[in-house]
């Protein structure tokens, strides 16, 4: 039930409503919902499409834990 991914902060868009669930959306590393300031939510679930991507565009940069590793990991290295 995954569709296409309809932004580019977007990693996983995937669709259980027909199964009685949310539209679950996992931002891609270095995004987060911008639902608390103290939060870090990469995940979250929502019931209609316009509310998904509303939370989509208006998600921040995230530097938590996680998403720091994450960015130093895909950093470029330097081969001498």
């Amino acid at each position: 039930m995954t569709g296409p991914v309809p932004h580019k902060k977007v990693e996983f868009w995937d669709d259980e409503r027909k199964l009685g669930n949310s539209l679950i959306v996992t931002l891609v590393r270095g995004w987060k919902f911008n639902e608390d300031v103290m939060a870090v939510e990469h995940v979250l679930g929502f019931d209609t499409k316009a509310e998904a991507l509303n939370a989509v565009r208006a998600s921040v940069q995230c530097d938590c834990k996680d998403c720091a590793i994450s960015a130093k990991d895909d950093a470029p290295t330097l081969s001498i």
